[in-house]
């Protein structure tokens, strides 16, 4: 399915909720679609702008495909998706405002932003993606640092019989004048203990701003991981035990857990795995889960 396919379905479906909905503009509130094919970005910005989200008390949801998020009435109408171990299956990895956005991260894909008034719940909604690049490698973590969105890319050795190529850049950059997310250099993410082949594969920081990351030695007959702390990622932190990184680790996405119980019910085996409020929009990010694996996935939006 290429971007038109995407487009276009999103439109045509937006027409329809508007179309058949016999309240007038003031009483309708139901969610709405709007794509317009002769929309241009602004001047600072070329994202590939899917379409104009008008929320209301109904949830709008989607599932990701192989090119982007496609709309569906519920996750009961979800894609039969084969399940995948997580490392390698389509779905949100992170979560965060930035710049009065909330930015999301893809795995096997890149980007979402969403941007526009939250106080009214009118959204647009962006992709920067790069699936052919990112495709074969696993988004574990989405940060900022010096004020810009970044996402880590590995490559995941459990689950699979053979790595793919190891990556240039490990970090790629969220940038208004890019289409596709760009590689970025952290000083510090590019020492390693030795000469083997070392990689990041998860970071994240504490309340305190202290900066957490995890190695892993790869391409080795006695894989191993490592940890490290550091106050200032340009400069080499120091190696922790397993013990120290468990205490501080927080692998929790939940923002707002205390909106948990105003998100609709999900199908048996569907969970929610994110939330975050912004301004009157909720979103919320689910999955498809068997045990170590996800199957179909996407997210939900919706206003309060």
């Amino acid at each position: 399915m290429n971007f038109k396919i995407v487009i276009s379905f999103l439109l045509i479906f937006g027409i329809i909720l508007i179309g058949c909905n016999p309240k007038n503009n003031e009483e309708m509130e139901a969610e709405e679609i709007i794509k317009n094919e002769n929309i241009t970005l602004t001047e600072t910005m070329v994202w590939q702008n899917l379409a104009i989200l008008i929320t209301g008390e109904n949830p709008l949801w989607f599932e990701f495909g192989s090119e982007g998020p496609i709309l569906v009435d519920s996750p009961h109408s979800a894609s039969l998706t084969p399940f995948i171990p997580w490392p390698h299956a389509r779905h949100i990895s992170g979560i965060l405002l930035w710049e009065d956005s909330i930015i999301v991260s893809v795995n096997r894909d890149g980007f979402l932003v969403f941007s526009g008034d939250f106080n009214l719940g009118e959204v647009n909604l962006y992709r920067i993606s790069n699936n052919h690049l990112w495709d074969p490698y696993t988004t574990e973590s989405l940060f900022i640092w010096d004020d810009r969105v970044l996402a880590l890319l590995y490559r995941n050795d459990f689950f699979i019989e053979e790595l793919p190529l190891p990556l240039q850049n490990s970090i790629y950059m969220l940038d208004r004048n890019s289409p596709v997310p760009l590689p970025f250099n952290i000083p510090g993410l590019e020492i390693f203990p030795d000469e083997e082949t070392w990689e990041v594969e998860e970071i994240f920081i504490t309340e305190n701003g202290m900066w957490y990351y995890r190695m892993r030695k790869k391409e080795t007959e006695y894989p191993e991981s490592i940890y490290i702390r550091s106050p200032d990622l340009s400069v080499q932190g120091i190696q922790v035990s397993i013990d120290e990184w468990r205490n501080v680790y927080n692998r929790d996405m939940w923002e707002n857990p205390e909106y948990y119980v105003m998100l609709p019910e999900l199908p048996e085996d569907f969970i929610y795995t994110g939330l975050i409020r912004h301004g009157n929009v909720l979103l919320a990010s689910w999955e498809e889960q068997e045990f170590i694996s996800i199957g179909a996935s996407g997210f939900m939006l919706m206003r309060i």
